[in-house]
């Protein structure tokens, strides 16, 4: 049986685009978890990897933009929750929200979720099983968020979403706000706990926008207010997990 993936590359072959949404749609129901949110198109793009978009050429956008977008939206939610139900410093909240959002954790997440089902990948990526990568399926969740702050058109809407899909996955073991769940600690999560204990506040990345034809950005991370590496690079959010590893292998926080 073909992949999603590849089902729907083979309807847009035939220039059939908006017949290539509406068979994704139908088996994309299992993503629709508030009575209110319409599978729209915005959603057939928050699934689109960049390989495949590049085999497309009638794709005209894929899931970097949502992924922007649903990263602040989760952050702003999540922020929010712990406000709420934890009594830590301003540090300690920090700590406990980096943990929540890392990689690792956004993509058990997805997987609670089904998303990987439905992920339109390019060739290469399909026979990697792209799908399965933890980075993949936690840019697609954030995607997924970016595009529901769209369609439902309301941040409190979105926050009933994330509520639900929380008690979702408690339902299916994975406690989003328990202690043991954030040990999961990804790169950027352990260098924050390092610089936090040793400066009393977080690293900073901070990105440019380059006039370059090879690059779009560049990406620098501070620590203690001074700029210790940075690069050049077409990927933000994958260059800063780059950086604050390098950062942990050259002991930079101390």
């Amino acid at each position: 049986m073909k992949n999603i993936s590849e089902q729907i590359a083979e309807i847009i072959s035939n220039d059939q685009l908006k017949q290539a949404f509406s068979a994704w749609r139908e088996k994309a129901q299992a993503i629709r978890l508030l009575p209110e949110q319409e599978i729209a198109p915005v959603y057939f793009e928050a699934f689109v990897h960049r390989s495949f978009q590049n085999e497309h050429s009638q794709v005209k956008s894929n899931y970097e933009r949502l992924e922007f977008l649903g990263d602040s939206v989760l952050q702003t939610w999540v922020s929010t929750r712990l406000f709420h139900h934890f009594h830590d410093a301003e540090g300690g909240l920090s700590v406990r929200r980096s943990a929540i959002v890392n990689e690792n954790n956004l993509a058990q997440i997805a997987k609670v979720l089904g998303f990987g089902e439905f992920i339109l990948l390019g060739k290469g990526e399909l026979g990697d099983e792209g799908y399965n990568k933890s980075t993949l399926l936690s840019d697609v969740f954030e995607a997924y968020l970016g595009a529901s702050y769209i369609q439902l058109g309301d941040i409190e809407n979105v926050f009933l979403l994330l509520d639900l899909i929380a008690e979702r996955a408690k339902l299916s073991g994975v406690n989003i706000f328990s202690e043991s769940f954030a040990n999961d600690y990804d790169d950027k999560t352990r260098l924050q706990n390092l610089v936090m204990q040793k400066f009393h506040q977080p690293p900073k990345y901070e990105s440019k926008e380059l006039n370059e034809s090879e690059y779009k950005f560049e990406v620098e991370l501070l620590i203690n207010d001074k700029v210790v590496l940075n690069k050049k690079t077409n990927s933000i959010k994958k260059t800063q997990k780059e950086l604050a590893k390098l950062a942990l292998e050259k002991e930079l926080y101390k």
